[in-house]
């Protein structure tokens, strides 16, 4: 996206660092920023800078309990209102304690972005990693990377908000839910109880669509009953009917005739046949060389 001139402005300065008046040092790694732009932006970082603490007479406020590329991302964020949430190689990570354990993708990266700026209270930075947080859910993340990134940020971050997206992503994987031992998740209670109205509600509207279902299907078979008595029915038991006034003695037997009819389904569409009562012998007048189908005497049903 092309920045404007002010914009510009502010790149430069984060690029050169120059001339800073307040440094941000996390585990070694050190942040030249600018009083004027993150103190308007974080409640916190300006009452560290102004208050009666340390930070305000040395200049340097000690971020802990953060990665450095966390801090890095925050600082990118207040200076360009946009940051860089690509995975971050190892390689340049300082090597703090804990590290070498913890997951190293976008997913897990976006939760610890939103856990700084739960801390440092910058609402906006909270509602982009919210988005991305959303956005990289729908490009097929694993299952286990996902309830992983849930589980980090349960114990890092107090976003309401994130709680609710990360309940949804739940409720979409619920048989990953259900495979966790003995349910002990480490998620929370909090987030297991948006999940579960999550759940709910979707149950409620997946209900709506089996009542619609159910309703169609009830109309159909209405509608096929209706078909049974249509006048094309009608027409071909008048046709089998007057048949059997025809019909005087049984070609085989030779009995006077005594017959009744029934429906056979043998064939692809059921038909109705004449069969004498004496030998059980269809009243037919010869078969369909083609198909072998009694002639005359069968009519489709």
């Amino acid at each position: 996206m092309a920045q404007n001139a002010p914009e510009r402005t502010l790149a430069q300065l984060l690029a050169t660092g120059q001339p800073s008046d307040l440094t941000l040092s996390c585990h070694g790694h050190i942040f030249e920023v600018h009083k004027a732009i993150v103190c308007s932006q974080s409640p916190v970082l300006k009452a560290a800078v102004h208050g009666p603490f340390e930070e305000a007479r040395t200049g340097i406020i000690k971020v802990g309990g953060f990665r450095p590329e966390t801090v890095r991302q925050m600082v990118e964020f207040l200076y360009t209102t946009d940051y860089n949430y690509s995975a971050v190689p190892m390689k340049d990570l300082d090597s703090q304690a804990g590290d070498s354990e913890m997951p190293n993708d976008e997913l897990h990266q976006t939760v610890r972005v939103n856990a700084i700026a739960d801390y440092y209270q910058i609402p906006e930075l909270s509602d982009l990693s919210r988005k991305v947080f959303a956005k990289l859910c729908k490009l097929g993340q694993t299952e286990a990377t996902v309830l992983s990134a849930i589980k980090e940020a349960h114990a890092t971050t107090g976003d309401a908000a994130l709680h609710e997206i990360m309940a949804t992503a739940l409720a979409q994987n619920i048989p990953l839910l259900a495979r966790e031992s003995h349910y002990d998740t480490g998620i929370g209670p909090t987030i297991l109880s948006k999940t579960f109205e999550k759940i709910q509600a979707a149950k409620l509207h997946d209900q709506k669509h089996i009542s619609w279902l159910e309703a169609s299907l009830q109309k159909e078979r209405t509608r096929r009953e209706q078909l049974e008595v249509s006048p094309e029915k009608k027409r071909f038991k008048d046709k089998a009917h007057d048949s059997l006034e025809q019909l005087k003695s049984c070609f085989r037997c030779k009995a006077t005739f005594n017959c009744h009819s029934e429906v056979i389904r043998s064939f692809s569409t059921p038909y109705l046949v004449i069969r004498c009562r004496g030998c059980h012998r269809v009243a037919e007048a010869g078969l369909d060389d083609s198909t072998g189908v009694p002639k005359q005497a069968i009519y489709p049903f």
